[in-house]
């Protein structure tokens, strides 16, 4: 029987894998099999309460960290070109810019 692996596992996982964080990736990668499969369900809505991860489209993100694909808009440039997201739902979380 495989383990459940911890939150620190998963964060990395996701950190490593951003196009291989959906439930079913992270549970084939640890080896998690179906019985445990609702531990890990309830170890990842526990991460995301907690504001460690972000679902979208049914994959997880670090917290604050851009999805793989998003459309940014451009602002004034001040010596080099900068970026935000066009839609940011995050409200407790600062825009980020990408530059």
């Amino acid at each position: 029987m495989s383990q459940i692996p911890s939150k620190e596992q998963i964060r990395q996982w996701i950190t490593d894998n951003p196009g291989l964080s959906s439930k079913r990736d992270i549970a084939k990668a640890f080896g998690v099999k179906a019985d445990e499969r609702n531990e890990l369900k309830r170890l990842l809505r526990e991460m995301e309460a907690e504001g460690d991860l972000a679902k979208r489209a049914r994959r997880f993100l670090p917290k604050g960290e851009l999805p793989p694909v998003a459309l940014l808009k451009v602002l004034p440039p001040m010596r080099r070109a900068i970026f935000s997201p066009k839609r940011w739902r995050k409200a407790s979380i600062p825009i980020p810019a990408v530059s």
